[in-house]
């Protein structure tokens, strides 16, 4: 699996390592496919917690390896990253949901990532709600206090293969959030004048479900990457287009 992905998703950095191109490299980076979905092909990266028994499919012509994750049935099924998570962030990941969510209910969402357990400070939500992705995190010095960016899905998008990507910049003078629905072509941005702070009680960033363990509609993933930095936009464009790439060696377009 490392030798493929290397080759596919970026150049070779190291033992079993990829380096992409970025001013900083990710501090996870995963490709599901027949090998060991606890993979992570971060430089320097630790193995990542599996939970469950989820089903890997390798890929073939007009396949994408995957994952399938969901925490609303047992056994649950999902991946700790073991990545904390930092006051800017980037997550780019591609993604399949089951059904598109039009509605609020948390019963029915499906999860990307997200460390949320019990309202701790700090917390992140990148889930699929409400007619599109959605990405909210919370600013507040102690308690919660959530701001939110959205990008819209049709159902069509929803339950095909798709790109998403989240930026968190945090700076002095703020937090600015961007979530875009890239394979779909829509965004939403989110500014607030509050800095975000990160509690050092918040757990560790999962994909497919949350540490409270609340929600979690299935959701497939191809590939999952997290930045402990918000990339600017050539820098997203450059890791987008390695992923399409990768994704057209299967005859899929993203």
């Amino acid at each position: 699996m490392t030798a493929l992905c290397t080759q596919l998703l970026g150049q070779t950095g190291g033992l079993g390592g990829l380096y992409l191109p970025t001013t900083q490299q990710p501090s996870y980076a995963v490709r599901f496919d027949a090998g060991n979905p606890s993979d992570n092909l971060a430089l320097g990266g630790s193995p990542a917690i599996v939970f469950g028994s989820p089903v890997v499919t390798s890929g073939g012509p007009g396949v994408l390896p995957s994952i399938a994750l969901q925490t609303l049935n047992t056994p649950k099924q999902y991946v700790d990253t073991g990545v904390l998570d930092t006051a800017s962030l980037t997550v780019v990941l591609a993604a399949k949901f089951s059904a598109l969510n039009t509605s609020g209910d948390w019963g029915s969402t499906p999860v990307l990532v997200s460390n949320f357990a019990n309202n701790e400070t700090g917390t992140l939500q990148f889930v699929q709600m409400g007619g599109g992705i959605q990405l909210s995190v919370s600013t507040a010095t102690s308690g919660i206090s959530n701001i939110g960016a959205n990008a819209a899905l049709t159902a069509a998008q929803a339950t095909d293969w798709g790109l998403y990507a989240a930026r968190i910049n945090t700076t002095t003078a703020g937090t600015a959030l961007t979530v875009q629905a890239l394979t779909a072509g829509t965004s939403g941005t989110f500014s607030s004048t509050t800095p975000r702070f990160i509690s050092p009680s918040v757990k560790t960033l999962q994909l497919g479900a949350t540490p409270a363990g609340i929600f979690g509609a299935p959701v497939s993933l191809s590939e999952a990457l997290l930045f402990p930095y918000s990339l600017t936009d050539d820098e997203l464009a450059a890791v987008v287009r390695i992923i399409r790439a990768r994704a057209a060696a299967f005859g899929v377009t993203v």
